[in-house]
């Protein structure tokens, strides 16, 4: 009789459970999104791949940012420490506040304009663009057959 209550919808309400297990109620109950919830999760792995890569290449890019910028007088407030150089190279890898990282830099030295040239040649125009082809490249085997 216990069990029969605890598994009533009345009790099922009541547990803070119920409300993030409901997707996955819906994606067990229909076939096709089952398949392609699988297909999924068979894609983590690429997907952490790139990740690390892009990350990496972020951080190395911090690196490179720090050395070069960070001991100029007067200090530049974005590449004053590694954190803010990490910091500064994800704000340039998204491209919408690239004007407010770049341009101190640049108008204190004009060549400051090649790193920022190869920064955005590696990570936002080849890192970046990578990323759509490769899970595309791994999605496709892993895919569910979609029949007319």
């Amino acid at each position: 009789a216990d069990l029969a209550v605890w598994c009533s919808s009345v009790s099922w309400r009541r547990t803070p459970l119920s409300r993030p297990l409901r997707p996955l109620f819906i994606v067990f109950a229909h076939r096709k999104l089952l398949s392609t919830f699988y297909a999924v999760v068979r894609m983590l792995p690429a997907v952490l791949e790139l990740l690390l890569l892009i990350s990496g290449l972020l951080a190395f890019s911090a690196l490179i940012s720090f050395v070069l910028f960070g001991p100029w007088e007067p200090p530049l407030a974005a590449f004053a420490s590694y954190g803010s150089s990490f910091y500064s190279s994800f704000l340039l890898l998204t491209t919408t506040n690239f004007p407010d990282v770049a341009l101190r830099p640049y108008r204190s030295s004009r060549a400051t304009v090649l790193y920022f040239v190869v920064f955005q040649l590696t990570l936002v125009f080849v890192g970046l663009a990578l990323m759509p082809a490769r899970l595309e490249a791994e999605y496709l085997p892993v895919s569910p057959r979609i029949s007319p």
